[in-house]
């Protein structure tokens, strides 16, 4: 299908209104566009020229470097997307391929290309899309600004956790000596975002689980909060002070979205993920972007690349757990041409609404629609970070406020880490995407007034659990 690739422009962490940060951590960036050759046309820039990786596309290849030439298009300074090496990308789209008759996005087809002088990357990318052989072509994406043991010691908060109740009040925690491995062992989680205290005396997390070791991680914003509280959710350590994550026994990695190489590229976080996971293992994004074509938050998938690393991502076996956005954007309206809508595309990710803590209604400002799977709680989440509860030094900060689709989004992939380790602990084979997603849907406690948008229902892990074992049987 030739869609426009959307503009990379702001993108975002969740907080509670959501956030990224600037294009290159506060430095005034060089203009970009992200530009996406068509599918099977395995176009490549080389050394300033457009190429054809397969050998019987030479002569489009020729075309195409030549209608970029007679457009006066430099392509002397433009680099590949994801900086994956060419042939591993091209292995793994190879071995999924081998698995599912569906396409395959090649993420091969993707480049940055520097905005020349006199225009503007809108006005530049309109001329890219213009070209033979180019499927989108937009300016590149910032991230979007987030809203806003040690001595002395730390209260426990467990009791406040209401995520942690059964349903139908909060999502419920698998007992182990029931479940053997529920605490998500034998299960690797990858959160994609920043702002993440390794230190913090709940966590005690080492920088080497930062996966991307090409690139240095940059902060947008400077900030440690956002991560951390999404960290806490998970794994918030099991013992007597702070609080207790849903799935303590996760093999928990993180993978920057901004890196001071690459600036603000979501993207390649993904891919970078993608090519550490494997089936069954969790992928968590922690971003939003504006969607259809208003300036409100909706998926980060929104954006054609990022489309396309979370398919292959799904395609692999990966769960991918994704947050609805915080911009009321009705995703079924005409405006989201299709991008929302199974039946046009399907990435194969769990999306994930918020909803209130006292009824499941969804909060005002989730995103909505049928493309939107499940909800959690998006108000009154005690996790780690941010320190309005206790904050007596910055590894100790805790808060009872964290919300919106941020806060939402990890109580899902908890419940998802829970079960696949649940599965793994019986000797089995951890669930599909498809059918984490459908247990999910199919089990959970009902959203209590959908007619003010749809963010379907908060998961009961047990259920869910239950309902696959059954249809397994």
């Amino acid at each position: 299908m030739h869609s426009s690739l959307r503009a990379i422009a702001v993108a975002a962490v969740l907080a509670f209104c959501a956030g990224a940060a600037p294009a290159l951590a506060g430095d005034a960036a060089p203009a970009t566009v992200t530009l996406k050759f068509s599918e099977g046309t395995a176009l490549r820039i080389r050394q300033g020229a457009v190429v054809s990786a397969a050998p019987q596309a030479a002569a489009t290849a020729g075309a195409v470097g030549g209608a970029f030439s007679a457009a006066g298009v430099d392509l002397s300074s433009a680099r590949r997307l994801i900086d994956r090496p060419e042939a591993e990308i091209d292995a793994e789209r190879g071995a999924v391929a081998a698995t599912t008759a569906e396409a395959v996005p090649d993420l091969n087809l993707f480049y940055v290309v520097p905005v020349p002088p006199g225009t503007t990357a809108a006005a530049f990318a309109a001329r890219l899309r213009a070209l033979p052989g180019v499927e989108s072509a937009e300016p590149s994406a910032t991230p979007a600004p987030p809203p806003v043991d040690l001595s002395p010691k730390t209260p426990s908060l467990v009791s406040k956790q209401g995520y942690r109740a059964v349903p139908p009040k909060g999502v419920g925690v698998l007992d182990p000596a029931k479940y053997p491995g529920s605490r998500g062992t034998g299960v690797t989680l990858i959160d994609v975002e920043y702002s993440w205290q390794y230190n913090h005396e709940d966590l005690e997390l080492k920088s080497s689980i930062n996966i991307d070791t090409g690139a240095t991680a940059s902060d947008p914003f400077s900030d440690t909060d956002h991560g951390t509280a999404v960290l806490g959710e998970i794994f918030g350590r099991s013992n007597a002070y702070g609080v207790t994550g849903l799935a303590t026994g996760v093999a928990v990695k993180v993978a920057p979205a901004n890196t001071t190489q690459f600036g603000y590229n979501p993207a390649r976080a993904i891919s970078l993920a993608t090519g550490k996971l494997k089936a069954g293992d969790v992928l968590v994004i922690e971003q939003q972007y504006p969607a259809c074509g208003l300036s409100d938050y909706g998926p980060l998938e929104w954006l054609p690349e990022v489309f396309a690393a979370v398919k292959i991502a799904t395609q692999k076996g990966i769960v991918v757990v994704e947050a609805a956005g915080n911009g009321n954007v009705n995703l079924d309206a005409a405006g989201c041409q299709g991008r929302f809508d199974r039946k046009v595309r399907n990435s194969g990710a769990i999306i994930v609404g918020a909803g209130s803590s006292a009824g499941r209604a969804k909060m005002w400002f989730s995103s909505h629609g049928a493309r939107v799977d499940v909800q959690g709680w998006g108000e009154n989440v005690y996790t780690t970070g941010y320190g309005d509860v206790f904050a007596p030094d910055v590894r100790q900060l805790y808060t009872a406020t964290f919300g919106g689709t941020s806060s939402a989004t990890p109580i899902v992939a908890g419940v998802v880490a829970q079960i696949q380790g649940a599965l793994k602990g019986r000797g089995l084979k951890p669930a599909t995407p498809a059918e984490m997603r459908a247990a999910l849907v199919a089990t959970g406690t009902p959203q209590s007034d959908p007619r003010n948008g749809r963010i379907g229902p908060l998961p009961a892990t047990e259920k869910a659990l239950q309902r696959i074992l059954a249809n397994r049987s």
